[in-house]
């Protein structure tokens, strides 16, 4: 029986969610976003939706069935212009692939997926548009469409698309799927009751302009296994479902760090969250996390920075067990794998720079994780994480952080990660982020503090390798009860032409930590 695959695509999500850094426009951003690939959809098919006709509806994507052309013309005919007036800004690319019953589902994905490329590279005529003499909001240069009353007091002019983003700032699906799942129970069974606590200005993740994090996390190794279930239509929907319930399941675990000390099993943190820096819930303040996109197998928050990598780590940990249980754990085993990792990015910026590079620096960071990873086995790659703690208000690529900041000296270099997750998957030379982690409490606690001293070798380190050496030495004989400590931050490995150490991150991340405004600069 012919059949027709219909697939759409959201354009620029990250360009239309970070438009601004406007913490309330971004989470209606988001929300939007979350809206389209759901109950846009469904909407738009008007009681004709079947959820065994569903493959994907998550994170901009859209993979649906129809049994008849007529209805797939509708959807390629209404569904752009549907999405385009309900948030302005947003294009979409689609496609359809025409296919039979028995047929291979994999390739007819594949054949959808390339189709999408190319829509991508086709120049759409914007929605929005003006004369010149129109006048223009301020923030994004559309025309205005209405006043908004800021904080303060004071009005601004603003756009069709943050009006539509301001719209939806009360809407908290995202946060409900994320901290409690789909199936969210009453408000009154919840450790912590929403909206009260949401977040709706950055000001309320930190007091001052201290650290906060872009955290993004994507899945490995989804290619071998969609090659390996794909051909089947039924078990290609069924993953799709299963990946995706995985992964809201794993975000849902990682908000237990912000539970209050009750609700959780013991009094201390548990040993996957692997840091001491964990949430002391008041019972009055805002939740120091706001999540951007989670589904399929992405997954986007902005934190608060000292909290990042507890949070992250757990994420990390329920994901790889999620994916290795259940319906979700069988399937794999037919693709010949246990489960599935993932591999993380963290962008640790001032609460006033920029999200969008914030975010941008942090798709980096996931994709060297990735990278190296890969190296390690293509078909299992271990879970990973890199992060960076941005120190300019310059922006540049990641590959130019690593030339200007990370490589002090011929033959050495500050970038040691990643930080794996798992000790017995990490390769020689490498440390996981437990290791990491313990370092960072070593250099943060006690009475003998060699930060200074190991901050003032990084700066020698950058003007002559040999005076470094020198004063290295005398560091030890000074503090001789952390002499390991300070060996397990100076010691270089080999890593490939140049040799690498812990102490940057661990200084970086400790200052993060303890919510140091000040800089580690080279020149301290």
């Amino acid at each position: 029986m012919e059949k027709y695959l219909y697939a759409a695509a959201v354009q620029g999500i990250q360009s239309f969610i970070f438009q601004t850094n406007r913490l309330k426009e971004i989470v209606g951003a988001s929300e939007l976003v979350e809206e389209i690939c759901t109950e846009a959809f469904r909407r738009l098919l008007e009681g004709g939706w079947k959820e065994e006709n569903q493959v994907i509806a998550a994170a901009g994507n859209v993979k649906y069935i129809f049994e008849n052309r007529e209805d797939c013309e509708k959807a390629v005919a209404e569904f752009p212009r549907t999405v385009m007036k309900m948030a302005p800004g947003i294009i979409i690319s689609q496609a359809v692939v025409r296919f039979e019953d028995g047929d291979d589902f994999g390739r007819t994905i594949d054949a959808a997926e390339k189709l999408l490329r190319a829509q991508r590279n086709k120049l759409q005529p914007p929605l929005v548009s003006g004369l010149l003499g129109i006048r223009r909001a301020p923030g994004t240069g559309l025309p205005a469409v209405d006043i908004a009353r800021e904080p303060g007091g004071t009005c601004v002019f603003i756009d069709e698309s943050t009006k539509r983003k301001r719209e939806k700032n009360d809407t908290l699906s995202l946060c409900e799927k994320s901290f409690y799942g789909t199936d969210c129970p009453l408000d009154d069974t919840r450790p912590l009751a929403l909206p009260d606590r949401v977040l709706t200005e950055v000001s309320e993740i930190c007091t001052q302009n201290d650290w906060i994090a872009v955290i993004h996390a994507d899945g490995n190794s989804l290619g071998q296994v969609v090659r390996q279930v794909g051909r089947d239509r039924r078990m290609f929907s069924e993953f799709s479902r299963e990946l995706d319930r995985a992964t809201v399941l794993s975000a849902n675990e990682a908000f237990g760090i912000f539970s209050p000390p009750e609700e959780r099993s013991s009094g201390k943190p548990a040993a996957d969250e692997a840091s001491g820096s964990i949430w002391t819930d008041d019972g009055k303040s805002p939740i120091p996390l706001r999540p951007i996109v989670l589904g399929g197998d992405d997954m986007t928050v902005i934190i608060r920075g000292d909290l990042a990598v507890p949070y992250l780590t757990r994420y990390m940990r329920c994901f790889e067990r999620h994916t290795g249980d259940g319906r979700m754990g069988e399937i794999l085993r037919k693709a010949g794998m246990k489960r599935l990792t993932v591999c993380a990015g963290v962008a640790f910026i001032k609460s006033s720079f920029p999200f969008y590079y914030g975010y941008s620096l942090a798709e980096s960071l996931c994709d060297a994780a990735k990278k190296r990873a890969k190296e390690i086995s293509q078909t299992e790659a271990p879970s990973c994480l890199m992060f960076h703690k941005v120190q300019d208000s310059f922006v540049e690529s990641y590959a130019d952080i690593v030339r200007r900041e990370l490589s002090p000296a011929k033959g050495y270099s500050l970038q040691y990660g990643p930080y794996y997750l798992n000790e017995d998957e990490t390769p020689e030379g490498f440390s996981t982020i437990a290791a990491l982690t313990d370092s960072v409490r070593d250099l943060s606690g006690g009475r003998d503090d060699i930060r200074p001293a190991v901050r003032k070798w990084l700066s020698f380190l950058h003007e002559d390798p040999e005076k470094a050496k020198q004063w290295l030495g005398r560091v030890r004989a000074v503090h001789t009860g952390s002499k390991k400590l300070i060996n397990d931050l100076t010691e270089f490995t080999k890593r490939g032409n140049d040799s690498a150490c812990m102490a940057y991150d661990a200084l970086a991340l400790c200052t993060i930590n303890n919510q140091v405004t000040r800089e580690v600069r080279h020149d301290d």
